[in-house]
């Protein structure tokens, strides 16, 4: 975790109890298996959540973020996760921005579509270097390979959805197209 005085780096923590509320630092497993256009949430991270919006633990758990993110915290201008910004999101592409979607559905767009189609979900994905990904992790090109139609026939779309879904868990490395680590800013590791 990081603020202006430093960064903080947990290891092997499952747990933080504090007088007031505790923060469980494991997240849910998946349900399923993430698909095109089968889970509008599957991207939500609820350790993130809770813990970038203390204010709402202990009366919103793991269990119950997601359905409050939608809710009612993305009208509030909570964010899903450390990585996704809804602002950026709209305005990046041109088929969303005319539609004027609130964040909540941005981020079901996102889940359902987005990860899939290869679309930068902020700022730092816009320069994300597929090749260099797929040349870095053989297993992962491999299987990008193996599933070309799922992600619409390209090899970098591919390779952005694993990083996004699985590859920043699996403290894979990943740059963007000048050589620079792409840095998630927090990411959870299971």
């Amino acid at each position: 975790m990081s603020a202006s005085e430093g960064t903080d780096t947990l290891t092997g923590i499952e747990r933080l109890a504090f007088a007031d509320k505790t923060l469980e630092l494991v997240n849910l497993p998946r349900t399923g298996v993430p698909a095109y256009g089968v889970n509008p949430g599957f991207l939500f991270d609820a350790v993130y959540y809770l813990l970038d919006n203390t204010a709402l633990v202990p009366t919103v758990t793991r269990e119950t973020a997601l359905q409050h993110y939608f809710s009612t915290g993305a009208a509030q201008g909570l964010d899903p996760n450390s990585w996704f910004d809804p602002v950026y999101y709209a305005n990046r592409w041109a088929d969303l921005k005319p539609l004027n979607l609130d964040d909540a559905t941005l981020f079901m767009h996102y889940n359902l579509y987005g990860v899939w189609e290869g679309r930068s979900a902020g700022p730092k994905f816009d320069t994300f270097d597929g090749n260099r990904y797929l040349t870095d992790n053989p297993d992962v090109a491999a299987y990008v390979d193996a599933f070309i139609g799922d992600f619409l026939g390209s090899r970098t779309n591919g390779a952005i959805a694993h990083y996004v879904i699985y590859g920043s868990g699996e403290q894979r490395a990943a740059f963007d197209t000048a050589g620079v680590q792409i840095d998630l800013g927090y990411v959870l590791q299971p």
